[in-house]
């Protein structure tokens, strides 16, 4: 993450347990294969985050491997103590900004899709 004058964006990416993820995909994947591609994903967020001009990108989580790959991409895991939902762990990231200072603002991943086309593209799952 690159540090420059002005303020900083913190990103907060909420993931659930990674080893239930991607449940509508249970007719067409095995558990093995949607954790493998929820993985897969994360990584791919987590890269394209740090491609960008941030502050911080904390990852609201209570997996532990979830955990694990933000921090071995750079990013600051904040721990839930259970999947609430993506609500409650939004909710968790604004009481932790508060908790550190940090001025904080609710904003749909929509209202960044400008900015994607910046962001670097996987051609595959790993």
């Amino acid at each position: 993450m690159k540090i420059g004058a002005g303020p900083r964006l913190v990103v907060a990416v909420p993931i659930k347990d990674l080893t239930h993820a991607k449940q509508r995909l249970t007719s067409v994947l095995c558990v093995g294969e949607r954790g493998e591609l929820a993985r897969a994903m994360l990584g791919d967020v987590l890269r394209a985050l740090a491609a960008a001009d941030l502050g911080r990108v904390w990852v609201v989580t209570r997996d532990p491997a979830a955990a694990a790959i933000a921090r071995a991409l750079g990013a600051e895991p904040v721990a839930e103590a259970e999947n609430r939902g993506h609500t409650a762990a939004v909710a968790l990231a604004q009481a932790e900004a508060a908790r550190r200072g940090v001025r904080c603002s609710s904003r749909p991943a929509r209202a960044w899709a400008p900015m994607a086309s910046r962001w670097p593209r996987r051609t595959r799952w790993r």
